[in-house]
């Protein structure tokens, strides 16, 4: 019989949408460009969305970039983050890493969230800089604090293999639990192998199950198929072939390999 997928989730990669300002959305363009000519920084930064999500502007990402940079040089932070964005995902300019990073440092110094999610992957998987994990994980750190939930997941998986940080399973266990609660279904489906496994908490495979069940739904390939597995063995659930059968065939359809040999077991078995 196999055992559960024990593999740790990877950590999450740099994304996120250019962020608007604080001015009202119901603000017309008519209204907002006057003010970005004439120096103000939000209106600047709204006008660069604007141009850039093509909500109340054409679409234009050139334009877009333009607008940013301008707001970025006068300080605005949402604006410094929406620039390190483009210039990473080379969006209406080429693409450069080390110009990315350097927009996200700004913005993470002042203390944007997003901004040092994205700096602590950039610095995690050496994107334009040399690879530096303490540094991701400090930055990390400070998102997580303040409720991002993929610096969450990711520092729960830094103190689950000691990148960065010391290893540390109970700490890696903390912070998983609050991206869990916030319905990430990647730290759901580690917190069930912490549970599945017995990583600094007790084996608890009921708790394991639950996990996996909300990381499924969410379709969670691993979770997917680690449900399946609990049920064919009624671990934490009630034994039930059928459910098992059901859950492998989702993760087998996303082409998880363990799903179909689970499956070509159950067949030869007669269990379904």
């Amino acid at each position: 019989m196999k055992k559960l997928l024990v593999m740790f989730a990877a950590l999450g990669l740099v994304a996120g949408c250019a962020q608007p300002g604080n001015i009202n959305k119901e603000t017309s363009l008519a209204h907002i460009r006057p003010a970005a000519e004439e120096g103000n920084a939000e209106a600047q930064n709204e006008l660069g969305f604007m141009y850039q999500s093509g909500e109340g502007a054409p679409q234009d990402l050139r334009e877009a970039v333009k607008w940013f940079r301008k707001s970025a040089d006068q300080g605005n932070a949402q604006a410094q983050y929406n620039l390190g964005l483009m210039f990473f995902e080379g969006r209406g300019v080429k693409k450069n890493d080390r110009q990315a990073a350097e927009w996200f440092q700004k913005a993470a110094a002042q203390g944007i969230p997003r901004a040092q999610f994205n700096l602590g992957v950039i610095y995690a998987e050496g994107y334009g800089t040399p690879k530096n994990d303490r540094l991701a994980a400090e930055l990390w750190q400070k998102a997580a604090a303040r409720g991002h939930v993929g610096a969450q997941c990711n520092l729960g998986l830094m103190f689950s293999e000691g990148r960065g940080v010391a290893k540390d399973y109970r700490k890696a266990l903390e912070w998983l639990k609050k991206a869990a609660a916030q319905g990430a279904p990647v730290a759901q489906f580690n917190l069930g192998l912490f549970y599945g496994e017995g990583y600094g908490t007790p084996k608890n495979d009921r708790k394991a199950a639950e996990w996996w069940q909300k990381a499924a739904e969410q379709g969670h390939i691993g979770s997917q198929t680690n449900l399946g597995f609990m049920y064919l063995e009624g671990r934490g659930v009630s034994q039930n072939d059928r459910k098992a059968a059901e859950w492998l065939q989702k993760a087998a359809a996303q082409g998880d390999k363990a799903a179909k040999e689970l499956l070509t077991y159950m067949k030869r078995a007669g269990r379904m």
